[in-house]
């Protein structure tokens, strides 16, 4: 079993921490670790989790049918190796982690993104229920036809401010 190959973040990612946008490959590449450190970062040194990142190994010229695990390594090293229990290889350790817009996992979850129109009657993702809660809120995505009134909000991913129109 290989060491894995050490990586910082920082590297791939654009100067305000966001993912690439205009480079393909290596948006691919920042956003597959960007997803092991939202599944690494909020765990405690010493443990581990699955996640739903596929392996991308080949062993034998056959794609690896494992998912990645990640496991947040000790403090004096405090990194997030990323490995596949199938093939039993280490895909990357991951440092410098800590700053990124991911290091605190998932973001919290929004009561009615602006990504969904508006839906007549009484919508089922409201719960059933008529209201519409306390106001607009905003993921920071423009959708076509938006016509909220315009503020600045940020967006979790990839950490832009977007005017809402």
């Amino acid at each position: 079993m290989a060491f894995p190959v050490v990586i910082n973040p920082g590297d791939w990612l654009e100067d305000d921490g966001s993912l690439p946008l205009m480079q393909k490959a290596q948006r691919r590449r920042a956003l597959r670790l960007a997803r092991f450190i939202e599944y690494g970062g909020p765990l405690a040194a010493g443990e581990s989790r699955q996640t739903l990142v596929e392996c991308v190994r080949r062993p034998g010229f056959e794609r690896c049918l494992g998912l990645m695990w990640v496991i947040k390594t000790p403090p004096e090293i405090d990194a997030i190796d990323a490995f596949c229990p199938v093939c039993l290889t280490y895909e990357a350790r991951i440092v410098g982690w800590q700053d990124t817009l991911w290091a605190d996992g998932m973001m919290e979850p929004l009561r009615r993104p602006s990504i969904h129109p508006e839906l007549p009657g009484n919508p089922s993702w409201l719960g059933g229920r008529g209201d519409r809660g306390s106001g607009p809120v905003s993921s920071g995505t423009v959708v076509r036809g938006d016509v909220q009134p315009c503020e600045e909000t940020p967006t979790h991913h990839d950490g832009i401010y977007v005017p809402r129109r």
